[in-house]
C-alpha cells in the first residue's frame, strides 16, 4: 500500500525524520498522517494492500480522498473500507481518482449530481471553464459552490464557473 508517509510511522506513535520533515514543509498534512495511520489499520482486517492513497482535502464535514490507483480499491466490497474511514474520522468520506481525465475528475467531485458538460470559453486570449450540472441534482451537491470552484480552480490551474441549471 502506498500512503505519504512510511509503513514504520504508520505504526509508531512519532513521525520519522523524513516524514516529519514532509509534514513541517506543508507537503504532508495531519490528516493525511492520520487518514495514512487508519488505512494501515483496516489493511489488517481488509485486504487494502493495492491501495494508494495520494492525500486528503478537508471540507469540514466531507474529506475527500485522492488516489491514483481503482478508487474500488479504497471503497472496499459493499463499501465497508470506506465506511470504516468515516467511522474513524466521524466525517463523511468520498474517494477520487486523481489521473489526467479532467471530466472524470469533475464527475466524481460533484456526483450524486449528474454532470450536463464542461465547455471551455476563450476570452481575452484566457480559457475558462463552465461546468454544468443537472439543477434537480445540484441541491445533492456534498460541497457548496464556492468551494466547489475553488477546489477545482486549484486541481486544474484554470478558471472556472459552475453553473447549477
Amino acid at each position: 500500500m502506498r500512503t505519504p508517509i512510511c509503513n514504520g510511522c504508520a505504526w509508531a506513535k512519532s513521525l520519522c525524520p523524513e516524514c516529519k520533515q514532509k509534514l513541517d514543509r506543508g507537503a504532508l498534512s495531519q490528516l493525511d498522517v492520520d487518514v495514512s495511520r487508519i488505512l494501515y489499520r483496516i489493511n489488517e482486517t481488509h485486504n487494502i494492500s493495492r491501495a494508494s492513497f495520494l492525500n486528503s482535502v478537508d471540507f469540514g464535514n466531507v474529506v475527500i480522498l485522492l488516489t491514483d490507483s481503482e478508487p474500488g480499491i479504497l471503497i472496499g466490497r459493499r463499501g465497508k473500507v470506506v465506511s470504516a474511514l468515516s467511522l474513524a474520522l466521524g466525517r463523511k468520506v468520498r474517494i477520487i481518482k486523481k489521473d489526467g481525465d479532467i471530466k472524470r475528475l469533475i464527475a466524481d467531485l460533484v456526483s450524486p449530481a449528474r454532470l450536463l458538460g464542461i465547455n471551455a470559453v476563450y476570452s481575452a486570449g484566457q480559457e475558462k471553464l463552465k461546468i454544468r450540472i443537472c439543477a434537480p441534482e445540484g441541491k445533492a451537491l456534498y460541497l457548496d459552490e464556492g468551494t466547489l470552484q475553488s477546489v477545482i480552480k486549484s486541481w486544474i490551474e484554470k478558471d472556472v464557473d459552475i453553473i447549477i441549471e
